[in-house]
């Protein structure tokens, strides 16, 4: 069984089986198929292909929805932590500096020869996102 964060909501239907509604792994969000079950209920909509067919794309928004809220939140959290170390460190009689322009030079450099072989290994794909990250 996978340890990656899941979601699982009320504002969509209960998954059934082994399923939550979506897992983060790796930076991307995977949400389970969605079908036109009412999230209250858990019964099809009634109206048809039409009706059963928005209702899933309703389903399928709440799940995104609250996996961007959930990523908000631990963005905060990992800046409030963040700054929480920093004044324990300094509570402590810890000195928090700035690395030293050859330390962050070296650094830098290692993590572009890390990101060339690795585009290079992912090929045009691979390119592609990093490509979209630096942008």
């Amino acid at each position: 069984m996978s340890s990656d964060p899941t979601i699982t909501i009320k504002e969509a239907p209960e998954p059934r089986g082994p399923y939550v509604h979506a897992r983060q792994h790796g930076g991307l969000v995977y949400v389970t198929a969605q079908i036109g079950r009412d999230p209250k209920t858990g019964d099809f909509v009634k109206g048809g292909f039409e009706a059963e067919f928005n209702q899933a794309i309703d389903n399928l928004e709440a799940i995104l929805k609250a996996a961007a809220v959930a990523e908000e939140r631990g963005w905060k959290l990992a800046e409030e932590k963040a700054k929480w170390y920093l004044e324990q460190l300094q509570a402590n009689k810890m000195k928090v500096i700035p690395p030293p322009p050859a330390l962050k030079a070296g650094l830098e450099k290692i993590g572009e020869q890390l990101t060339a072989d690795w585009s290079k290994k992912a090929g045009p794909d691979g390119e592609a996102v990093i490509a979209a990250y630096k942008k």
